[in-house]
């Protein structure tokens, strides 16, 4: 599948009228290839903050996402760092935790706030799915602090960093990644996967100890299940961790069975998304390990032909879903 202009294509381009970037125009007919092999003077032209596209594809580790737009686009390209830029911190909490202008910013605009706590949000969930679907997961983990008042965000970094550590000192290598989900009562919740360590030695059976349990009414029933193993929603055995490696709070291991990275990520994903529906400033969404592999992201300029071409390439021995949006075509594919 061609992903544009090749190489030796560039090469027979006339070069010569492109030099002096005189129009706009001429400008964009070199947006249109890839500038860093073509144009000589690629670093020096003024209009080098932007790249024509309309086509993304995410690698994963197992599959392939490919986006193609309705419309094209214009990214952001490589750029130099402004070191006269003043990056001071524009916001910051006070001693009540309600977040103010500092005097650098007196006359905060909370509109550009919010629309940055938005892209944020949107960054951070593209990458916590690009974490989750590059990766090999062996067990699903579920960790709880049971507490009368909702932890600070310093107890909860506090938390996942005594977790990483007690886990790394008896497996170096290991991966893990994690989400919070904070309970009404006060209870805090990390729910997670880990990967690149065995632990079946150190499982033991979790057994059901309640003897009774509240319906939805406060009313308290006989437990059924009272002495028998735990087993999650799915019907698997639940286990707990040997004490030696870990036991601070409470937490429970599930082994993966089916190692799908797409379906473990959607399903990590409503702890993700329910937790933060309320995006806070500079506060963490999820936690990982930084061992973690990342996926591939390629931004491309596709003609009508080219978009043909792929569109025939697509076969059902590599094709696994579909999806239709208000601004693209998103494909799911088998790598």
């Amino acid at each position: 599948m061609s992903n544009g202009f090749n190489q030796n294509d560039m090469k027979e381009i006339d070069l010569s009228p492109i030099k002096k970037y005189q129009t706009k125009e001429l400008c964009e007919f070199c947006l249109n290839v890839k500038r860093q092999f073509s144009c000589p003077n690629y670093l020096k032209c003024p209009y080098v903050k932007d790249c024509k596209a309309n086509v993304v594809i995410n690698e994963y580790k197992n599959t392939r996402e490919v986006l193609i737009f309705k419309d094209a686009f214009w990214q952001r390209g490589t750029m130099d760092v402004n070191i006269n830029v003043d990056r001071g911190k524009n916001w910051m909490y006070d001693d009540h935790g309600v977040l103010v202008p500092t005097e650098k910013n007196l006359n905060g605009d909370i509109f550009k706030l919010l629309n940055c706590l938005k892209d944020s949000r949107k960054r951070a969930t593209q990458n916590f799915y690009g974490y989750t679907r590059c990766n090999d997961w062996s067990y699903f983990l579920t960790l709880t602090l049971a507490k009368k008042d909702k932890l600070s965000e310093e107890q909860v970094n506090y938390v996942w960093k005594l977790f990483r550590q007690k886990m790394q000192y008896r497996f170096p290598n290991i991966k893990i990644i994690c989400v919070r989900e904070h309970h009404k009562k006060g209870g805090l919740h990390f729910h997670g996967l880990i990967g690149n360590c065995n632990l079946d030695k150190y499982l033991r059976i979790a057994i059901n100890s309640g003897e009774y349990y509240e319906d939805k009414k406060g009313n308290k029933l006989p437990n059924k299940y009272y002495m028998q193993q735990l087993v999650n929603e799915f019907n698997d055995p639940v286990y707990n961790i040997d004490p030696k490696i870990y036991s601070e709070g409470h937490l429970t291991i599930v082994k993966i069975k089916d190692a799908n990275s797409d379906k473990l990520a959607n399903y990590l994903s409503k702890y993700f998304l329910k937790d933060n529906v309320k995006v806070s400033f500079k506060k963490k969404t999820y936690w990982h390990t930084n061992n973690l592999d990342f996926y591939n992201k390629l931004v491309s300029y596709y003609t009508d032909e080219e978009k043909q071409n792929f569109l025939n390439s697509v076969s059902l021995l590599n094709y696994i879903h579909f999806k239709e949006t208000d601004k693209a075509y998103i494909y799911t594919l088998k790598k």
